[in-house]
């Protein structure tokens, strides 16, 4: 029994010094890499339609548009190429002068109104009042026929003032509104072939009107099914099956890029209009780079071997992939580290690595 503890505490022994977290390794049973900083591109390809540049013409107001140019016409920036008419009528001197007459008209009313009200006696006269009112016209004489005491003759008296205040009001508002016929004209954005969508019909404000294409022979836009945020490379390529063209980026839009090409027409056929690839470059960027067999994993951790003074000791790392052979290094790395790529021995258990030799002090 106590022959067979024995062999078991030796068998543990084993075991710990056999798992120690430090090594002592040579130098010439690892291959160390300086980490660099390298200014790199990205490549990316998006699909999407090489295509004239257009601008929308769309309604300024309401009403019946009147196309001035016909659909196909070539109109420069600037010119007028449709009206809209808004339909109001305009008001004619006799309305105006009616409108002053009534309003005059029904001032008299409340003064003669508000001078019955204000009759001390108008208990004692109420019936001689009516009696006025109903010879002026100023109310129904139905509700004049209806009255048979004072009170109901001031309560009539203040509503009628009232009803007569609130339509001079009105009467004020058509004399000071603007009636006249507005005639609006739509102007061309851009120079370009115009294309009508909206032929003389009523139209909403914003509604669309047509289209300029821009005539340029050099200036394109290729709309993308999606583009990243980056800072591109001016320089592109679009590919068909069978061709290639090339550009430069003039402007950049969040769907959209505003391409300069060839001024020779005949390299567009089979490209516009027509689905296709971009082939984008971004700026160069300075990025670290390493070896992906330089990096270890442990319970969701990457982390490599970074060497300290005569030691290599264990670093977590954060990585991003960059191709097959090579990942991007966003943090846990700085540019002149060194780091273990690949070991002769196995070393990747432990934490420290103590180098023999000169090789620590280099």
């Amino acid at each position: 029994m106590a022959c067979k503890t024995l062999i078991l505490m030796l068998i543990s022994v084993f075991t710990m010094l056999s798992c120690r977290e430090e090594m002592n390794v040579a130098p010439s049973s690892l291959q160390v890499d300086t980490v660099k900083q390298i200014a790199v591109s990205g490549k990316y390809i998006v699909l999407g339609e090489l295509q004239r540049i257009q601008t929308a013409v769309a309604s300024p107001f309401k009403g019946s548009v009147k196309w001035l140019v016909a659909n196909g016409d070539i109109v420069n920036k600037g010119d007028t190429i449709a009206t809209i008419n808004s339909g109001t009528k305009l008001q004619s001197n006799d309305k105006k002068e009616r409108l002053i007459q009534v309003q005059n008209r029904l001032e008299k009313n409340i003064e003669l109104l508000q001078k019955i009200l204000a009759n001390k006696n108008i208990a004692d006269n109420t019936t001689e009042l009516i009696a006025q009112l109903k010879a002026y016209g100023i109310m129904d004489e139905k509700v004049l026929l209806s009255l048979s005491n004072a009170d109901q003759l001031e309560n009539i008296l203040h509503e009628e003032i009232k009803a007569t205040t609130s339509t001079m009001q009105r009467i004020a508002q058509l004399q000071t509104k603007s009636l006249s016929s507005m005639l609006y004209h739509v102007i061309s954005p851009e120079v370009g072939e115009l294309k009508i969508i909206e032929s003389d019909s009523n139209v909403k404000p914003g509604q669309e009107l047509g289209i300029v294409f821009n005539k340029s022979d050099d200036v394109f836009v290729f709309h993308a099914e999606r583009l990243p945020r980056k800072s591109w490379n001016n320089i592109v390529n679009i590919f068909t099956q069978q061709k290639r063209l090339e550009g430069r980026i003039i402007e950049c839009g969040d769907k959209s890029l505003f391409l300069e090409l060839s001024k020779n027409p005949e390299r567009l056929d089979g490209f516009l209009n027509t689905r296709s690839k971009l082939k984008l470059i971004t700026e160069p960027e300075n990025k670290i780079l390493i070896k992906r067999s330089a990096v270890n994993r442990s319970e969701n951790t990457e982390w490599v071997f970074k060497k300290d003074g005569n030691t290599f000791k264990k670093v977590q790392v954060g990585t991003r992939h960059y191709n097959g052979a090579l990942l991007e290094i966003i943090s846990g790395l700085h540019h002149n580290d060194q780091i273990i790529v690949s070991s002769t021995k196995p070393i990747w258990d432990k934490t420290h690595l103590k180098i023999s030799g000169f090789y620590a002090e280099n």
